[in-house]
């Protein structure tokens, strides 16, 4: 839903019961400017997120999908320039 921020300051109660719904974007000569939403709908969005692919797989709701085993070759270094240490 969306609102100009002229309907929100005056009607600060209806954004508040819609915000418990769904977000409400607040508008300022038209362009969007702010959010208000729920504490709910807040938490669920700041809640921590993964720092690695491996963290992001672990946290899957399948146990069995974090546990695949990838076969990654070694590096090589045949493709490296060679550098030079003057």
């Amino acid at each position: 839903m969306q609102m100009t921020s002229r309907e929100f300051n005056q009607d600060l109660g209806r954004a508040k019961r819609e915000s418990l719904r769904e977000p409400i974007i607040i508008t300022d000569r038209g362009s969007p400017k702010h959010v208000l939403m729920s504490y709910e709908a807040y938490q669920l969005i700041s809640a921590k997120k993964p720092q690695s692919a491996y963290d992001w797989l672990c946290s899957l709701e399948h146990a069995d999908v974090a546990d695949i085993d990838l076969d990654i070759p070694a590096r090589s270094t045949a493709h490296r320039p060679d550098v030079a240490l003057d």
